[in-house]
């Protein structure tokens, strides 16, 4: 009895066989004759019989098949795309390579739609329909860098920025620091590149590239490409806050690139923020302490707030570092004078107390030397009618008449 049993299990198997590979061949000639809802149908009826079979990957690659029809519908690319990469999977599991070539020139032939129109558009200067096929394609391989790298620039170059903004964002998003991982592409004859090892290394083993390799983190591409050119976008969409919001990612990444320091200072300083725009500058000569323009910008705005003592501090700093800076000498010397209506109320106040009145005069003298000291050094470097009066002036009030003589 148990030998009947068998056998009749045997042949049960045989018959499912039979019936599978019959209903599967119905299917391929349906797809073939274009009939592809007739085809859907076929393939729904042998779905539960295929699963874990032999012919597991014939039925997906039918109904990839399918999906594709002619091509034309992009609606049903990412849907044929699932099902041929399925059959990849099942055929790289079972050692097999019954069906992983067709599926793989399907799934070539679907890049190439995107690719060949991208490519016509960018030979007429048409870059938003260059962009938008490219953006397409990413979305169906978003593994791949170079395809979003090439929306990118395609938007870019159509000057579609807010596009340009998005892929921007989605490139600094996905690459997250990481090495560059490349393969030739067996079909295009070119080199691809991934944004992981592990995707990288699939291509490979599903043969549709060779030749893998991995560089180095390129930094400059990262700081120098997106991040910079992301704020700049922002800036351009007057969008500050956002720009803003970038370059502080882009100062915790690379906390030596003076440049995104620097950048987020001048923004603060637009809008309108000067206490804000000396603490950006304080993070500016951290790093560069010998910047003789940040530190006259320090000095300016300290002064318009009326911190005198770092305004002149600043100004001292700028001439030690650049000598030659006349205008750095000239500004010490009005925020040493702006202390001058104070003292004269000091001596107004002083009438009939000798001793306040004295003190009053020393500081009154101790800030004209101060003040002609900066005056002397701008108009050493160049000559100046209204800095000379205002020399002679102090001359007289600090009792240097022979000086006041030589320049009268």
């Amino acid at each position: 009895m148990k030998k009947i049993l068998t056998l009749a299990f045997c042949f049960a198997v045989t018959l499912s066989a039979i019936a599978q590979k019959k209903e599967l061949k119905k299917v391929a000639k349906l797809v073939k004759s274009d009939k592809l809802e007739e085809a859907f149908i076929a393939l729904e009826a042998v779905k539960g019989l295929v699963e874990g079979t032999k012919y597991e990957s014939q039925y997906h690659y039918l109904r990839g098949k399918r999906f594709l029809g002619k091509n034309e519908n992009e609606n049903h690319h990412s849907k044929a795309l699932k099902e041929f990469n399925t059959v990849l999977d099942i055929e790289t599991i079972a050692r097999q390579d019954n069906f992983s070539e067709k599926a793989i020139e399907s799934i070539n032939s679907i890049y190439d739609f995107y690719l060949d129109k991208a490519i016509k558009s960018i030979r007429a200067q048409n870059f938003e329909a260059s962009a938008q096929q490219y953006e397409k394609l990413s979305k169906l391989i978003p593994e791949r860098r170079d395809v979003l790298r090439n929306a990118l620039f395609s938007y870019r170059d159509a000057e579609n920025y807010p596009k340009t903004i998005m892929m921007l964002e989605e490139l600094l998003k996905k690459e997250q620091a990481s090495n560059i991982y490349t393969a030739f592409n067996v079909h295009t004859k070119k080199m691809n590149e991934f944004f992981t090892k592990e995707s990288m290394d699939k291509a490979v083993s599903l043969k549709t590239h060779m030749q893998p390799q991995e560089t180095g983190y390129q930094e400059n591409i990262r700081a120098d490409v997106y991040y910079a050119s992301l704020a700049g976008l922002y800036l351009k969409e007057k969008n500050k806050e956002k720009a803003l919001e970038v370059l502080d990612s882009a100062k915790k990444e690379f906390p030596t690139k003076v440049n995104f320091f620097r950048d987020h200072a001048a923004i603060v300083y637009g809008m309108n923020d000067k206490n804000a725009y000396l603490k950006s500058l304080d993070e500016v000569l951290s790093l560069t302490p010998n910047d003789s323009q940040s530190w006259f910008n320090y000095g300016v705005v300290s002064q318009e707030l009326g911190m005198t003592s770092k305004a002149i501090e600043a100004y001292d700093k700028t001439t030690i570092i650049d000598p030659g800076n006349r205008g750095a000498y000239i500004n010490k010397a009005l925020v040493i004078l702006s202390k001058e209506q104070t003292i004269i109320d000091e001596l107004n106040n002083s009438r009939g107390n000798s001793k306040k009145r004295n003190a009053a005069k020393d500081k009154m003298k101790e800030m004209y030397l101060a003040a002609i000291a900066a005056f002397e050094k701008a108009n050493e470097i160049k000559e100046d009618p209204a800095i000379i009066s205002n020399l002679i002036l102090m001359y007289k009030e600090v009792g240097q008449t022979e000086k006041a003589k030589a320049l009268e």
